[in-house]
C-alpha cells in the first residue's frame, strides 16, 4: 500500500467555524474520523501527519490518498463525490460512526497486521483527538500561534514507524515527544495549570465490576453518591469496598456528597437535613475510612445557607452545580469562594460538567475549556458520567495526560480545592436566586399528595423535636446519656416516608410518633412530679426555649381551675362534657401544673363579646372583620387605628387570565386568573370570654359561568391575651387541577395595604428575602413596615407566589393532592417571626399527673435570653475522662434573624465549663460565665454546638 496523503473532510470552511452543535451520531463520527486518521499504520506509511479540508470543496482525489468522511460531512460533499474518488484510486472511509466500525473499515482498506498492540494503537488515536482539541482551543483563545507541525509530524511518524518495528521504548519516547509538542502549543496561549475532573455518578444499582476498574486505575476519580446508594452498592458488590478504601487512602479517589439520601432540601426541616447529613457522613466514614470533604449532589439542594452548615461539618469545598432541574445562580467558575448568608466562605466549583458519554457535548469541550481559561483564575473542566462508559473520549484524554498534561492534569476535587495555587473570586448570592423544582417535578411524575407529604413531614418533624426534647431533658436531670441513634433512626423513618413513597401513599408515622412523644413526655413529667401524689392534674410541658402563652384544651373537668398563676384565662367549651379552654403562661423549656378540680368560679361573660353576629372578632389588641360577601377576612385592624393589617380569601387560580362578563356596556372588562370566594352562611361558635370563633361557609365559583369549583368552610378564631388570628380551612368537592401546579391550583390569598412593606420568608429557619414570583418558605412569611408587622404562618404549606407588590398566594392543593383541611396562624406585631411560627406549630405537651410538682406550679429548666436564637438539639452524654465518668450536654443553637448577638444560656444547674465547637467536637472557643449563665457570642445565622460540662 502506497500512501502519501491523509485527509479528514470537515463540515466547515476552517477550524474557526468548526461545528460545536451536532447530533450525537454525527458528532461521534466526526471526532472518530480525526482519531482514526492518526492510526500508526497510516502515519508510518504516508510519512506525514493528517490534514483537514473543507468538505464542500474537496481536493481532487487520486491514488495514494485516503479520505475520512464522517456522517457529519456527507451532506456537504458534491453529489457522487465518494464514488468518483474511489474510481480515481483513492481510499474513502465514509459514514462510519463508532470507533470500532472505523477501525474495521480501515483494516479492510489497508490490511493492518493483527499483532499490533491495541493499547498502543489507542495512544495514537488519543494523539489525534488531542491535536484536534488543542487546535480548536487555540482558536477559541484567539491565539495566532499554532502547534509546531514539523516537530509534531516528526515525532508522530517516528513513533508510528518504531511501533511497527515493535520498538516499544522508542515508540514511547516519540509519543511522549509528540504530546509535549502539543503541550507547548497549549502553553503559548495558557501557560498556567489546568485541571480535568472525572465525576462518576453512582446509584444503588451501579455495577461493581466497572466501578472497581475505575477505582483501581491510577487516574484520579471523584465519586458522587449518597450514603444510601453506597451501602446498596457495597451490599451487592462487597469487593468494591477494599478498592474504594485503597483509592481514597492513596488520594486517587475522592468521595463527593455525604448525605444519607437526597431529600428535597431546603424544603425539609433543617434538623432533618442535619440528621441526614450526620448519618450519611458516619456511613462514609465506616465504609471508606474517611468522611467526604467535598459536598455535592445530583438533585437540587442548593441554598445560600449551605456554606456555614458545610463548614460546621468539616467540608472544605462544595459543588455549586445542579445536575437536575431547578433555578440557581449559574455563573460558572472552576473554583470560587462561595460566601454564605452568614459570611462563611467555602471553596466551591460551579462550572457545569460535560456529559462524558455525549459526543455532541464533547464537541463543546474546546469552547468550554477556553471559556474557563478566559474567566477562571484556575482553569478546569469537569466530566460527569456513570461507571459504565460507551464513548472513548475520557479514555483518550486519560491516555494523553499519561504522556503530558496537554489539556490539563486529572485531579480530585480535594486536590483542586486544597492544593491549587489560586482560590478564585468571591461570590455571594441571595436566597431568592435559588428556586426548587420540586412542585414541577411532583406534577410531572404524578406524585400523590406532593404538598401534603411535605406538610406532614414538617408536622411530624416538629413533633419529633418535642419528643427528643423531653427525652433529652429527662436524661439531663438524671445525669444520664441518651442514645443518638434514636434521633437518627426516627429521622431516617421520616425521610424514608418522603423518598420511597413518591408514586403512592406516603407512610403515615403519626400514630407511632405520637406514642414516642407521649412516652417521652410521660417520662419527663413523672420525674418532675415525683411520687408525692396529691391532687390529680395536668402537667403542661413547653418544648421551646422561650416563655409562651398557650391556649390549652382540657377534658373531663368537673370545674374550672382557679384564675391564678400560671392560668391567665378560662372558658368552658362544652360544660356537659367537661371540656374547657385555659390560657396558660409557660416558662422557657419548662412546665406548668393545672389541677383537674380547681373549684374556680365560672368566668363572667365579657362586656364586649369576642365574636358577634356582624362577623367581627376582637381581643384587647385588634379586631378582625369578616367579609359578608366572601366569608374570608376583610381586615385585621388594631383598635383606634384605621390601618388594615391583612385581608384573606380562598381562591382557585386558572392557568391563564380570563375576561369576566360585564353587567353594562359601559363597564370596563376585568381580566383575572382567579375565581371568586362567595359566602353562603355564617355563625358565631364562641363569643368568649377567652376565645372568639366564627364559622363561614360557601363556594369558590367561576365568575364566567357561575360553576362551583369547590365548597369551603372557614373557622376564624381569636384569643384574649394572644396577638394571633387562627384560620382553619376545609375545601371539599374540589375541581381537579392539571398542568403547571404553580398556575393551576387552589390558593389562600393574602393582601396588605402598604406596597412598600418589606416581605421576608424563612429559609432553613433564617429570615431571607425572595426574588421573582415563586418562592418557598418552611415557617412563615413576614410583612413589615415602620409601624406594622404581620407574620403569616402556613403550618407546613411551603409553596407561595407573589401576585403583586402587596399580595401573596399560598398554594393549598394541586394535582393529586387529597388533603382537604388546612391551617394558618396570623401573628400581629410579633418581633421574632420564627419564634411565633414555632409557638403556633409546637403544641404544648399535656400529661395527666397524680399531683403538683414539689418545686411549685411552674418552673423552667433552660432559659435563653434572646428570642432570635432557637435550640435544635439537647444531647446529654457520659464520657470517661482520665478514668472517671464525666457528664456533658451539647446544645445545638441557631441564630435566625441575621443578627450578631451575645446571649446568656442559663441551665437549671450551673456547668463547670463550656465551649463552642464544630460538629466534630473540635474545640473552638472556651466560653465564659456571667453568674449562673453561660455567655455565648453568635454571628448572623450561625449554627453553633455548645458543650456544657457538669460535675
Amino acid at each position: 500500500m502506497a500512501l502519501h496523503d491523509i485527509v479528514i473532510l470537515v463540515p466547515c470552511h476552517s477550524l474557526e467555524d468548526f461545528p460545536s452543535e451536532l447530533a450525537d451520531g454525527p458528532a461521534e463520527s466526526l471526532l472518530n474520523s480525526f482519531c482514526v486518521a492518526w492510526h500508526p499504520v497510516l502515519l508510518a506509511t504516508a510519512g506525514t501527519m493528517p490534514r483537514w479540508h473543507r468538505a464542500d470543496e474537496p481536493p481532487a482525489p487520486g491514488p495514494g490518498q485516503i479520505f475520512l468522511v464522517s456522517s457529519a460531512v456527507f451532506d456537504w460533499l458534491p453529489h457522487g463525490w465518494v464514488d468518483s474518488a474511489r474510481e480515481a484510486g483513492a481510499i474513502v472511509l465514509a459514514e462510519h460512526v463508532g470507533r470500532e466500525d472505523w477501525l474495521t473499515a480501515l483494516n479492510s482498506a489497508v490490511s493492518i497486521a493483527p499483532d499490533l498492540s491495541p493499547e498502543r494503537v489507542a495512544d495514537f488515536l488519543a494523539l489525534g483527538l488531542t491535536w484536534l482539541l488543542v487546535e480548536l482551543t487555540t482558536r477559541h483563545m484567539r491565539s495566532f500561534d499554532s502547534v509546531d507541525e514539523i516537530r509534531l509530524q516528526n515525532r508522530a511518524v517516528g513513533a508510528a514507524r518504531a511501533f511497527l518495528e515493535h520498538d516499544a521504548e522508542t515508540t514511547h519516547l516519540h509519543l511522549a515527544g509528540a504530546f509535549e509538542v502539543l503541550q507547548e502549543g497549549r502553553e503559548r496561549f495558557y501557560p498556567a495549570e489546568c485541571y480535568l475532573l472525572d465525576l462518576c455518578l453512582l446509584h444503588g444499582e451501579s455495577a461493581g465490576e466497572p466501578l472497581s476498574a475505575l477505582l483501581n486505575r491510577s487516574t484520579p476519580i471523584n465519586v458522587l453518591c449518597t450514603a444510601g446508594d453506597l451501602n446498596r452498592i457495597l451490599t451487592t458488590a462487597p469487593e468494591v469496598r477494599e478498592s474504594l478504601r485503597a483509592a481514597v487512602d492513596s488520594g486517587r479517589a475522592a468521595c463527593v456528597g455525604g448525605e444519607r439520601s437526597e431529600l428535597p432540601s431546603p424544603l425539609v426541616p433543617l434538623v432533618l437535613w442535619l440528621a441526614d447529613l450526620e448519618a450519611g457522613r458516619a456511613t462514609f466514614l465506616e465504609q471508606t475510612g474517611r468522611a467526604p470533604k467535598i459536598w455535592g449532589r445530583r438533585a437540587f439542594g442548593l441554598t445560600n445557607a449551605l456554606p456555614q452548615f458545610l463548614r460546621h461539618f468539616g467540608y472544605i469545598g462544595a459543588l455549586h452545580v445542579v445536575l437536575d432541574d431547578g433555578l440557581y445562580p449559574d455563573f460558572e467558575y472552576t473554583r470560587f469562594r462561595w460566601q454564605g448568608r452568614d459570611g462563611t466562605v467555602l471553596d466551591a466549583g460551579s462550572r457545569i460538567p460535560l456529559a462524558a458519554d455525549s459526543s455532541s457535548g464533547f464537541l463543546r469541550f474546546p469552547a468550554r475549556l477556553a471559556e474557563s481559561m478566559d474567566h477562571d483564575q484556575v482553569a478546569g473542566i469537569c466530566f460527569a458520567r456513570w461507571p459504565e462508559l460507551t464513548k472513548p473520549w475520557i479514555d483518550d484524554l486519560i491516555r494523553a495526560a499519561s504522556y503530558a498534561p496537554v489539556l490539563g492534569q486529572w485531579a480530585t476535587f480535594d486536590h483542586l480545592f486544597q492544593r491549587s495555587a489560586s482560590t478564585g473570586r468571591l461570590a455571594s448570592y441571595k436566597a431568592g436566586e435559588y428556586i426548587s423544582p420540586y412542585l414541577f417535578q411532583s406534577a410531572a411524575r404524578r406524585f400523590v399528595d406532593p404538598i401534603d407529604r411535605l406538610t406532614k413531614l414538617h408536622r411530624n418533624s416538629r413533633r419529633l423535636q418535642d419528643g427528643l426534647w423531653c427525652r433529652g431533658l429527662r436524661a439531663w436531670l438524671l445525669s444520664q446519656a441518651v442514645d443518638p441513634a434514636v434521633e437518627a433512626n426516627w429521622s431516617a423513618k421520616l425521610a424514608e416516608g418522603l423518598t420511597t413513597a413518591e408514586l403512592g401513599d406516603s407512610a403515615d408515622l403519626s400514630e407511632e410518633l405520637d406514642r414516642f412523644v407521649n412516652d417521652s413526655a410521660r417520662g419527663l413529667a413523672d420525674l418532675i412530679v415525683g411520687s408525692k401524689g396529691g391532687q390529680p392534674g395536668r402537667l403542661i410541658l413547653n418544648p421551646l426555649p422561650h416563655p409562651r402563652r398557650v391556649a390549652v384544651r382540657l377534658d373531663r373537668l368537673t370545674s374550672l381551675p382557679k384564675p391564678e398563676s400560671p392560668i391567665l384565662g378560662r372558658q368552658w367549651i362544652n360544660r356537659n362534657e367537661g371540656s374547657a379552654l385555659c390560657l396558660v403562661d409557660l416558662p422557657a423549656f419548662g412546665f406548668a401544673y393545672l389541677p383537674d378540680d380547681g373549684q374556680g368560679p365560672a368566668p363572667a361573660a365579657p362586656k364586649t363579646p369576642l365574636a358577634d353576629d356582624n362577623g367581627v372578632l376582637r381581643n384587647e389588641k385588634f379586631e378582625v372583620s369578616l367579609s359578608s360577601a366572601t366569608g374570608g377576612i376583610a381586615q385585621i385592624r388594631p383598635h383606634n387605628r384605621r390601618a388594615n393589617y391583612l385581608s384573606q380569601q380562598i381562591s382557585y387560580r386558572f392557568p391563564r387570565e380570563r375576561v369576566l362578563p360585564i353587567a353594562h356596556e359601559d363597564d370596563i372588562p376585568t381580566r383575572t386568573a382567579y375565581a371568586e370566594m362567595k359566602a353562603v352562611g355564617r355563625k358565631v361558635l364562641s363569643a368568649g370570654p377567652l376565645m372568639g370563633e366564627i364559622e363561614t361557609w360557601g363556594q369558590v365559583i367561576d365568575q364566567t359561568n357561575g360553576a362551583a369549583l369547590a365548597e369551603f368552610r372557614q373557622i376564624t378564631r381569636v384569643y384574649l391575651g394572644k396577638p394571633i388570628v387562627e384560620i382553619d380551612l376545609e375545601l371539599t368537592e374540589r375541581k381537579a387541577t392539571d398542568g403547571d401546579p404553580w398556575n393551576n391550583c387552589f390558593v389562600a390569598r393574602f393582601a396588605w395595604n402598604d406596597s412598600g412593606a418589606a416581605v421576608t420568608r424563612s429559609v432553613w429557619h433564617g429570615a431571607q428575602g425572595f426574588a421573582g414570583e415563586r418562592f418557598d418558605s418552611i415557617d412563615y412569611i413576614e410583612v413589615a413596615s415602620e409601624s406594622e408587622r404581620v407574620t403569616i404562618i402556613p403550618h407546613g404549606l411551603m409553596f407561595h407566589r407573589s401576585s403583586g407588590p402587596r399580595m401573596v398566594d399560598t398554594i393549598l392543593a394541586t394535582t393529586h393532592d387529597r388533603q382537604t383541611r388546612f391551617r394558618f396562624t396570623i401573628a400581629i406585631d410579633e418581633s421574632y417571626p420564627l419564634a411565633a411560627a414555632w409557638d403556633a406549630m409546637s403544641e404544648p405537651l399535656i400529661v395527666p399527673v397524680s399531683g403538683p410538682p414539689s418545686s411549685g406550679a411552674a418552673g423552667w429548666l433552660l432559659a435563653i435570653d434572646a428570642r432570635n436564637v432557637q435550640v435544635l438539639r439537647v444531647l446529654p452524654e457520659v464520657r470517661v475522662v482520665d478514668g472517671k465518668p464525666s457528664f456533658r450536654v451539647t446544645l445545638r443553637l441557631l441564630e435566625t434573624e441575621g443578627m450578631t448577638r451575645t446571649i446568656h444560656v442559663t441551665p437549671f444547674r450551673q456547668p463547670r465549663a463550656g465551649r463552642k465547637v464544630n460538629a466534630a467536637g473540635e474545640n473552638m472557643i472556651e466560653l465564659t460565665f456571667d453568674a449562673d449563665a453561660v455567655v455565648v457570642s453568635l454571628s448572623p445565622f450561625e449554627l453553633a454546638d455548645i458543650e456544657l460540662d457538669f460535675d
